[in-house]
């Protein structure tokens, strides 16, 4: 009888059997044939295969997996054939070769991958089986699809066959040498590196036993018993601390990555759903367990390497991403838990750059009980702690390093802008612009290790500026001794600190303020000594403490002095209680009513220590408040609140909100009740509403010179009204600045000061640009003009005495528009005609 292909019937893919031996085709091609004739009762099949010798029984198989898989493919249900013939030869003992047992899981793969995932279970069972039956060496080339199978055995709804099925798979995972895929199951980025450089590594004598009690970290902390099981473990495996120290090294220098991101579902009537999607992922969840283990296993390490690589570790998980969120809370929190137990005081250093640089309010409070819990142990307050653990990087006075090497010297220091530097100087004091090659071939080592110094001190530098400025805003004070000793003579704060001014009292009542001088005492506005007594009590000068007078004269000695701050002081904006606060009592307007770009504002708070607020398009999103708890100098507990509104703008994210209130609350002893303005310190008052002065600035839909080009129509109002409006605070400092600065500029003739204006003169037009929003509107008309500035403004080469990125972006725009008639950029002159 001649054979004629079933419409019916699925032909099999040419490529399940391209590779096959053509003995094995042959094969199949005869039992397709078999099976077109009579594919229900399956007779003439069945003639067929007990035809067979055990030889051919390999390739039947084959045949059944492949007809089975097509079946499945075209939605069908099962077939009575194909299961009487899985079940036969799944129990008959034949030979296997390990190239058509590979082909037997890629079918029940594909199946996985498919439409109908559920439906793999059915081709589960003969790869399987023939797995099982080849020999050892034959079972690493099926060790990464083994990896897959268990996704198979996971689609078992019943929990018992589908842990047997599990244990069958790492059986012969294990078996072909995959013992690494069994420890680290995460799908992301993390683990397929770690599965590339440090497979070996992680299968060394005991380490498989360590990786596996990693994988137990499911708790927020480690228990006793943990932690004792950890250590016997790793006392068990001789090259764990290495490894364990090259894992950690690799997390943190990992990035999230997109990763396939896999959901099965049960279908309405039966069956199962598989959803797919790509989403960006730093570690999967079962990696994120098992790297909390390793992190909490260095407790029981004394090495020198265990501190730093945990403050990497930690900053690398605090990172935030997509938004609010950050890369691993879980991780960041285990490596925070870990610096607090160590005994070094450089653990102390990590946490306090820890609390600098991240800003999720839920790692901060964990830093910040490290904090304490340190300082309970050392008898000081986390602040005082702090400040006696700032390394110094092995600088000298001045914040300098010399090291000689070979026939140059090597300077490490800390230069005018607060920044970390590493030059190289010829035997007779000639600078080098680069490294000299005999200084990389003939020091390598101490150029590593002064390279090493330069990255850890640019991290550091941030964090004592910022401990400086929280000083500043917090009161906090000093008993002079102390002040001496971990301020003006720190060879790392004192850089900083011996830019900014103090003032000193014998009695707590009367105050002298002055900058710091050589010998260690003060030196106030008109050059005049003032003394530190040892009995004396040091804190940081601040504006809202001094006389308009005081404060005019600070800010002519810096301008004397060319003395730029590392945090703004003599130039900083105070807010005092104005006659409409004092009117509404408990609630201020001032910065109510400004659209802002919600993003913005809300990470310009979480910079400055505030948390939410949580604003979007669900119940309840429509409004929040972002508040912010404040401690102020003789200890009483303070919390402002800043409530903002979600601008609804349909089809689109939380995209705009509006400012409302600033409120206050105090705290009684027994819990939080709300404060008249009146009653609120004045320093707490001012820091609090600068705050949101500098969010409303910055985050405003008047800053951005592209807004009424956008062609929305959305908030025009507000946009013109805020962007060429009255002056806040922060601009009228810039007029000032301004009003000092112009006449030592090429301005001095081309450009004027109105009451909100710099008014520049050019040779095609004369310009206004505003000293709030930094906008520009041309005269006589008032035509606006749209420049959108590429990158940071520059304010050629004039001295600012404050850093303001708004000062020198007006500046630039001042020397571009005073010279008009050179500007070439065509999306500006097309405006000017």
């Amino acid at each position: 009888m001649s054979y004629v292909p079933d419409p019916r019937i699925t032909p099999l893919e040419e490529r399940w059997t391209a590779g096959l031996d053509p003995a094995v085709r042959d094969l199949l091609d005869r039992l397709e044939k078999a099976y077109a004739a009579d594919p229900a009762a399956g007779q003439a099949v069945d003639a067929l295969i007990a035809a067979a010798g055990d030889a051919e029984l390999p390739a039947v198989a084959v045949w059944v997996q492949l007809r089975s898989h097509a079946w499945v493919q075209d939605g069908r249900a099962n077939s009575a054939l194909l299961s009487r013939l899985t079940s036969a030869l799944a129990d008959r003992r034949i030979g296997r070769r390990a190239g058509e047992v590979a082909v037997l899981w890629r079918l029940a793969l594909d199946v996985l991958d498919g439409p109908y995932p559920d439906r793999a279970l059915e081709l589960l069972k003969l790869p399987l089986g023939a797995t099982e039956r080849l020999p050892a060496d034959e079972l690493p080339p099926l060790v990464d699809l083994l990896v897959r199978a268990r996704e198979i055995a996971e689609l078992e709804w019943q929990p018992r066959t589908a842990e047997r099925r599990r244990r069958r798979i790492d059986r012969l995972i294990a078996a072909g040498g995959g013992g690494i895929h069994l420890l680290l199951t995460g799908h992301d980025g993390f683990v397929a590196r770690l599965r590339e450089t440090l497979a070996t590594e992680l299968q060394a004598p005991g380490l498989p036993e360590l990786l596996a009690h990693w994988g137990t970290a499911t708790a927020s902390r480690p228990t006793a018993g943990w932690s004792r099981t950890a250590g016997e473990l790793l006392a068990a495996a001789p090259t764990a601390p290495r490894t364990l120290r090259a894992l950690l090294t690799a997390l943190a220098e990992h990035r999230e990555q997109p990763a396939l991101v896999r959901a099965v579902h049960r279908r309405f009537g039966g069956g199962l759903r598989q959803v797919d999607w790509t989403e960006v992922v730093y570690l999967a969840e079962e990696t994120e367990t098992t790297v909390r283990g390793a992190v909490w296993t260095l407790e029981r390490l004394d090495a020198g390497w265990v501190v730093p690589l945990l403050g990497e570790v930690a900053e690398a998980a605090a990172t935030p991403v997509q938004g609010a969120n950050v890369r691993s809370e879980i991780i960041a929190n285990a490596a925070v838990a870990m610096l607090a137990r160590r005994p070094e005081e450089a653990a102390v250093a990590r946490l306090a750059r820890l609390r600098a640089r991240v800003k999720k309010k839920t790692i901060l409070n964990a830093v910040g009980r490290a904090l304490d819990a340190v300082g309970r142990r050392a008898g000081l307050t986390p602040e005082q702690l702090v400040e006696r653990a700032v390394p110094d990087f092995g600088l000298g006075p001045g914040g300098r390093r010399e090291e000689r090497a070979g026939e140059f010297t090597a300077v490490l220091s800390i230069d005018a802008g607060g920044g970390a530097a590493l030059a190289f100087a010829e035997s007779g004091g000639r600078p080098r612009k680069t490294v000299p090659a005999a200084v990389k071939e003939g020091h390598p080592e101490l150029l590593a290790e002064l390279r090493g110094a330069v990255k850890e001190l640019k991290r550091a530098l941030p964090a004592e500026r910022f401990r400086l400025e929280a000083a500043l805003a917090g009161g906090r004070s000093w008993a002079a001794p102390d002040w001496r000793r971990y301020y003006l003579d720190h060879p790392v704060v004192g850089v900083f600190a011996r830019a900014l001014i103090w003032e000193c009292s014998t009695d707590g009542a009367t105050w002298t303020a002055g900058l710091p001088a050589p010998a260690g005492d003060l030196t106030d506005a008109a050059g005049e000594t003032v003394p530190v007594g040892p009995a004396a009590t040091v804190r940081l000068w601040h504006p809202i403490r001094a006389t308009a007078g005081q404060v005019r004269a600070w800010r002519e000695r810096l301008y004397e002095l060319e003395l730029r701050q590392p945090v703004k002081q003599a130039f900083r904006e105070v807010y005092p209680l104005t006659p409409a606060e004092r009117e509404t009592a408990t609630y201020s307007n001032r910065f109510a009513g400004h659209i802002l770009r919600y993003g913005q504002a809300k990470a310009l708070l979480h910079g400055r220590g505030w948390t939410g607020p949580q604003l979007g398009h669900w119940d309840g999103g429509g409004d929040g408040p972002a508040r912010k708890e404040i401690v102020a100098p003789d200890g009483a507990r303070w919390r402002a609140w800043f409530h903002l509104d979600l601008v609804v703008e349909y089809h689109r994210t939380a995209e705009h909100c509006s400012s409302d209130q600033i409120r206050f609350d105090r705290h009684d002893g027994t819990g939080w009740v709300d404060a008249p303005l009146a009653e609120v310190p004045p320093l707490v008052l001012s820091e609090a509403l600068r705050d949101a002065d500098l969010a409303v600035g910055v985050a405003s839909i008047a800053a951005d010179p592209e807004w009424r080009d956008r062609g929305e129509g959305r908030h025009l109002e507000y946009w013109h009204a805020a962007g060429f409006g009255e002056l806040s605070e922060p601009a009228r400092t810039r007029r000032e600045a301004l009003a000092r600065l112009l006449p030592r500029t090429k301005l001095a003739g081309r450009a004027e000061l109105t009451e909100r204006f710099l008014r520049v003169r050019g040779s095609l037009r004369t310009y206004k640009i505003h000293l709030g929003s930094g906008n520009i509107l041309m005269e006589p008309n008032d035509a606006y003009l749209c420049i959108v500035q590429a990158g940071r403004g520059s304010s050629s080469g004039v001295f600012l005495p404050f850093e303001d990125e708004r000062l020198s972006l007006i500046l630039s725009k001042a020397f571009l528009l005073a010279d008009d008639a050179s500007i070439t950029d065509p999306s500006i002159t097309a405006q000017l005609r």
